[in-house]
């Protein structure tokens, strides 16, 4: 546009006329900075318009071509003013005449200096003489004034660059983390600098993640270079890696740059808990148990394939590692040891954890006691079978009701609801070798009993649900919590329902 021909194509008709100063020398004029600056406060006309092919304010490089498309919806003559970079102005249309609705083009090459240039457009309706078209290009402050309060006014930007060979950039992230809890969020930062590492300045940086998110995708450099996102971190529960990017897209003075980091995100770790049952028990000298564990994580699922290490502070173990099934299930057995006094017994079952599941441990806690214990009779019997009570104790206690339907045979048994208790008086005057209890009892729901004798809690286990079986039943080895004289053994369900109950057909005391 300055020092450089301009070809005018009338759109409607087709044909190319000559610019009026094609060929003739293009004069250039000055132009205060503040009447320039006054041209970004002119009240422009929507029923104008002149637009650069690339759009206002484009850039546009030295020796580019550049097409000004423009038009108008009032019948009149069109100026076209050119305001340079250097300071000075020309006049590129001189009262040509339009016809409201048709587009026009005006076409060149660009030229040198670099910096803003401006057009400004307006329609009169009258032809204007030269020299105040002269006089109102270099006063745009006054152009009102000076061609009349009806001229019709637009303009358009543009940026002049001269085309160089764009410099190198590169892109470091800073203080990156090693790992990255899952679903957590992380501030990641990084620096945009070029070839000797001065810091580029308002800079656009975009980011892409492969999972997770950024909460800004799209960043600008500050005044050292640098731009900061939160990274936030998908869930997952497997070690996983994330790959992130950060891209510079390059603009006329710089190239484009990125850098991709991988980031290892490791899962949270669950909560697990370990249950060992049973829980309390009483062995005489050189017997055996067997024991088992449920390993469940914090939403109830049974963790499978896991290895459960046991330890006992006395006695040993059949294996020192199990592992669980696909129910999170894991049995033992553990041999006592051989005392001469009553010894007290820790057991412990453990789940170290893993990458992802915190560990657990379950404890079950009884007594090792020599072999000989007291009795007055060589067995006591209650049986509710026959909807009677009967027994050879020396005296009962119950609560709940005698029901039938719960037995494999036809036969009573006693209902026992959640806090209920049974509790039996028995007199040891004989020494024997050993002692067991024999319990024939179900549950018909998830429930639990606990049984004390002589007030010391000797077993604590979950029960079995179903019918009674005279081939089930459960025993309860025990121990020198017996006393010579009178004993009170006690049985307490503990059902998790209020309707549920804990059902006893037959109670056996043999020594």
């Amino acid at each position: 546009m300055r020092k450089f021909n301009f070809i005018f194509l009338l759109a409607v008709l087709g044909i190319g006329i000559a610019s009026p100063i094609l060929g003739a020398q293009v004069f250039e004029f000055e132009v205060s900075p503040a009447e320039v600056r006054s041209l970004d406060r002119l009240t422009v006309s929507p029923f104008i318009s002149i637009t650069p092919d690339k759009g206002d304010l484009a850039t546009y490089f030295v020796g580019e071509t550049i097409v000004l498309n423009y038009r108008s919806d009032r019948r009149g003559y069109v100026s076209i003013f050119d305001y340079l970079p250097s300071g000075k102005a020309r006049i590129l249309r001189n009262n040509e005449p339009i016809s409201p609705g048709f587009e026009r083009t005006l076409r060149g090459t660009v030229s040198e200096p670099e910096g803003t240039e401006k057009f400004l457009m307006v329609v009169t309706s009258r032809v204007i003489p030269d020299r105040l078209l002269i006089e109102a290009m270099t006063n745009p402050s006054r152009i009102l004034e000076i061609l009349g309060e009806d001229t019709l006014i637009n303009q358009c930007t543009i940026q002049v660059a001269q085309r160089r060979a764009k410099s190198p950039t590169f892109i470091r992230f800073d203080r990156l983390p090693a790992e990255i809890s899952s679903g957590s969020k992380v501030r990641l930062s990084a620096t945009l600098t070029d070839a000797e590492g001065r810091a580029l300045v308002n800079r656009e940086v975009r980011w892409e993640v492969n999972q997770g998110t950024v909460d800004q995708p799209l960043t600008v450099t500050n005044s050292f270079g640098q731009v900061e996102v939160w990274f936030y971190a998908p869930s997952v529960t497997e070690p996983t890696y994330v790959y992130l990017r950060a891209s510079f897209p390059g603009d006329h003075i710089y190239q484009e740059s990125y850098a991709e980091i991988e980031l290892q995100l490791i899962p949270q770790k669950i909560k697990t808990f370990l249950s060992l049952t049973p829980q309390s028990f009483h062995l005489a000298s050189g017997e055996s148990l067997d024991f088992e564990v449920y390993l469940e994580d914090a939403q109830g699922e049974a963790v499978a394939d896991r290895s459960i290490l046991w330890s006992a502070n006395v006695g040993s173990w059949e294996k020192e590692i199990t592992y669980t099934n696909s129910q999170g299930k894991a049995s033992n057995r553990w041999f006592a040891p051989m005392v001469e006094t009553s010894q007290t017994v820790e057991l412990k079952a453990e789940f170290a954890g893993v990458r992802n599941l915190l560990p657990a441990q379950g404890f079950a806690l009884g007594t090792v006691s020599p072999v000989q214990v007291y009795s007055g009779k060589s067995y006591y019997i209650l049986d509710f079978s026959s909807g009677q009570v009967d027994t050879n104790f020396d005296s009962i206690f119950y609560q709940g009701d005698l029901v039938s339907g719960f037995a494999l045979n036809p036969a009573q048994t006693l209902a026992l609801k959640k806090g209920e208790v049974l509790e039996l008086d028995f007199t040891l005057t004989q020494p024997v070798k050993r002692g067991a209890l024999y319990l024939w009892g179900k549950s018909d729901s998830p429930a639990k009993i606990t049984i004390y004798l002589n007030q010391q809690p000797i077993f604590s286990s979950p029960t079995a649900e179903g019918i009674i079986s005279p081939l089930e039943t459960n025993v309860i080895y025990l121990t020198d919590y017996l006393y010579l004289g009178r004993n009170r053994l006690k049985i307490e369900a503990w059902p998790e329902h209020a309707a549920g109950a804990f059902l006893i057909q037959r109670i056996l005391i043999v020594f």
